[in-house]
């Protein structure tokens, strides 16, 4: 979906403290469009609680936040936004790798590849 077509629409978003946010308004203005902001939070489940209980907004959140908040009366449609994000595992070079470690490893891969 593009932001063209959710110009309108009250925004309910991720605060300043997120890079998320810079990205939609970034997104939103080289669009020459003005995004309509009627509430901002650093608490997400508090977002997707507002617009399970408010028809007339919507939210922009990243996919894994959608995925551990699913509810039956929300829909999630990807949005078009000008960045495409790299996520990475970062772990100290001198931890010694450890059975749980490569497995805890391997289930973030094995997650994040599934979001795909």
């Amino acid at each position: 979906m593009s932001l063209e077509e959710v110009a309108d629409e009250r925004l309910i978003l991720l605060n300043e403290e997120f890079q998320l946010y810079d990205i939609i308004l970034d997104s939103y203005k080289k669009r020459e469009i003005e995004p309509n902001i009627v509430f901002k939070s650093k608490q997400w489940d508090l977002l997707i609680n507002m617009v399970a209980h408010n028809p007339n907004s919507i939210s922009i959140l990243p996919s894994p936040i959608v995925a551990m908040y699913q509810r039956d009366n929300l829909v999630s449609i990807p949005v078009e936004l000008d960045t495409e994000w790299k996520i990475m595992l970062v772990e100290r070079n001198s931890m010694k790798p450890t059975e749980a470690n490569q497995k805890f490893i391997s289930f973030v891969s094995a997650w994040f590849h599934e979001l795909k």
